[in-house]
């Protein structure tokens, strides 16, 4: 939707710095082996969609153990490279477009918060910003 997301989130990418800031996809999550993303402290998961049947049920299982603890560590398996082990101490991002349908959460689901953005392209500078503390102080 071009709302400026990522404009969002760069000052903590600044503030963690860019080699403990990570970016991933479901898809990454779904298929790959490797994981070295968890070794940052901040990992964004971007476009989170609907992956079609069993696959959205899947993912919130595969992303459990990512975004909440325990597990009190993770094992990071690295393309090139040896297996270690390092604390569970990332923050997790899940991002999408989709109001609905992005992400599959159970009704009774604690380990999430979600906000939203009513802000569309062309907005003026800073609704997204306005939009995102709006839902915060409710």
């Amino acid at each position: 939707m071009r709302i400026g997301k990522d404009t969002m989130i760069a000052p903590l990418k600044r503030t963690v710095g860019p080699e403990n800031f990570q970016v991933t996809s479901p898809e990454e999550i779904m298929t790959q082996p490797y994981n070295e993303y968890l070794k940052a402290r901040v990992t964004i998961i971007n476009e989170a969609k609907d992956l079609g049947g069993e696959n959205r049920f899947t993912f919130y299982e595969k992303t459990k153990p990512i975004i909440a603890a325990p597990p009190a560590a993770h094992r990071i398996n690295p393309k090139y490279g040896v297996q270690t082990i390092i604390p569970n101490l990332n923050a997790t991002l899940i991002m999408t477009n989709h109001l609905t349908g992005g992400l599959f959460l159970p009704p009774d689901d604690g380990r999430h918060g979600v906000f939203w953005s009513e802000a569309r392209r062309g907005h003026s500078p800073g609704d997204s910003l306005r939009s995102l503390v709006g839902r915060l102080q409710v």
